[in-house]
């Protein structure tokens, strides 16, 4: 019990530092990019949301919620009942993504093994599930800045699933060159034990 415990705090920790970081790195990197305060066409943090699933499944949600929460403060249009709403949708959408991949698609719905093309289509598959959800949200409850259904939709999801493929793909190549590395070491040693 208490190492599951500890388990958890981890995930939730390593999840939000990783959140609020992506999150200031695409600050950073793509404002000129934002439409609003809650829309970009590149939005790094998308990714993570995807890739914290895969490798994680529910146990990534609580530091999704935790980050999304943090850097949602800093939103002044936002009041504390909206703030959880979006979070909420931010942590979950993944999930949910997630699980639609794995029962109806053949699709092994694990970052281990998922080919480029089925990188993508989760990929697409979550940007729209994130993108519909929270433009729902919008919509029928921040009606001063989202007036018109689906206003934001396609831009949310274009952002959410361009900053989910760069943060997979550059996942996908760390480990392989983190691999490429560890196997070129273990080969040397070998060598020079054998002289």
């Amino acid at each position: 019990m208490l190492e599951r415990i500890k388990f958890n705090l981890i995930c939730t920790l390593v999840v939000c530092v990783s959140w609020i970081l992506l999150f200031k790195l695409n600050l950073g990197l793509f404002s000129k990019l934002q439409l609003s305060d809650l829309i970009a066409w590149v939005f790094l943090p998308s990714g993570l949301r995807l890739l914290a699933t895969l490798l994680l499944r529910y146990y990534a949600i609580p530091g999704l919620f935790v980050g999304a929460m943090i850097m949602g403060f800093n939103n002044p249009g936002l009041d504390t009942v909206d703030l959880i709403c979006i979070s909420t949708i931010s942590a979950v959408t993944p999930y949910l993504a997630y699980h639609f991949v794995r029962s109806n698609l053949s699709i092994q719905a694990s970052f281990k093994g998922m080919t480029s093309p089925q990188l993508i289509l989760i990929s697409a598959i979550f940007a729209l599930f994130s993108a519909s959800m929270h433009n729902i949200y919008f919509y029928f409850f921040l009606d001063d800045f989202y007036n018109v259904l689906w206003l934001g939709t396609f831009e949310m999801f274009i952002g959410d699933f361009i900053g989910s493929i760069l943060i997979l793909f550059i996942f996908s190549l760390s480990i392989k060159l983190i691999r490429k590395i560890v196997s070129t070491s273990n080969i040397k040693n070998n060598s020079n034990a054998s002289l």
